[in-house]
């Protein structure tokens, strides 16, 4: 393996990768980044394809050692085609933001959203997806994808997008499980014709529901919808054939985190699903 080293910071290389950080980067370019080992080897085992792998210079003989790294180099695929870089130390903890757990970068295509197109192939075999309407907070948005990959959902829908879900802190909270769910963005629109053609009930948390999630049927195919952090959802899903449930709260409060609430409904899906024979 040959490793190129990186020094100065007007190199390319680094520039690029500083890039993307922003929105506006990742646009132009179609590349994410990924940060960590862990999240690196995952997203490529799920079908990343990576075109740098990036380390820290002088670290070369404490990962050669790293069983996860081996499986990384030796994973089958795009591996033709990557570069394995060294980045000086500054640089590299540039990119890491100085997190210790941080050994390896890497840089990959962007993962297709188009709502058209990855809605087109969905497999729908376990009858849940996750509705997430203009989100803002990426570190939300990889918390629910990681409840999402755990319960086995047939994919997550993003209506009306204000996030990235490859924003590299949504790649973080997911810990990479965003590259194994499926994930498309669309209009509203779009993602509701498409529920309804597909048939899937319709339901959304809100503490003014009558009936508890623990009282609702949520067998056969079900589409649960969350809204923004700060509005909630909005009248145009509250308005479409959409059923809503409340949480038991017995504090103070009135709700939890979205991330919270989204994990809360889709287990309680997942168990009544498991509970009816066939």
């Amino acid at each position: 393996m040959i490793i190129e080293k990186i020094v100065s910071p007007q190199n390319p290389r680094f520039k690029n990768a500083l890039k993307l950080f922003s929105s506006r980067g990742r646009q132009r370019s179609n590349r994410i980044i990924v940060l960590g080992l862990r999240e690196v080897l995952r997203a490529a085992i799920a079908g990343a394809s990576f075109e740098e792998i990036i380390i820290e210079d002088g670290k070369q003989d404490e990962l050669g050692g790293d069983v996860d790294f081996q499986h990384l180099i030796g994973l089958p695929g795009s591996q033709g085609s990557r570069r394995f870089l060294a980045f000086a130390r500054d640089l590299f903890q540039r990119l890491s933001y100085g997190e210790r757990e941080v050994s390896v970068i890497g840089i990959a295509h962007r993962p297709d959203t188009d709502f058209p197109t990855v809605s087109e192939s969905l497999d729908q075999s376990r009858g849940i997806v996750l509705v997430l309407e203009s989100l803002e907070k990426p570190g939300n948005l990889g918390a629910i994808a990681r409840s999402a990959d755990a319960a086995g959902v047939d994919a997550i829908l993003v209506a009306d997008t204000l996030t990235d879900p490859f924003h590299p802190n949504a790649i973080r909270a997911s810990v990479a499980t965003v590259f194994s769910v499926p994930i498309a963005c669309g209009t509203s629109d779009q993602i509701q014709e498409w529920l309804k053609k597909n048939g899937y009930q319709v339901k959304f948390a809100t503490p003014e529901a009558k009936h508890s999630l623990f009282d609702v049927k949520l067998t056969g195919k079900i589409a649960l919808i969350f809204g923004n952090e700060a509005n909630g959802l909005s009248t145009r899903w509250r308005a479409m054939d959409a059923e809503g449930v409340s949480l038991p709260m017995l504090g103070i409060g009135d709700s939890l985190n979205v991330s919270v609430t989204a994990s809360i409904m889709l287990y309680e899906t997942l168990r009544q699903k498991r509970a009816v024979p066939g």
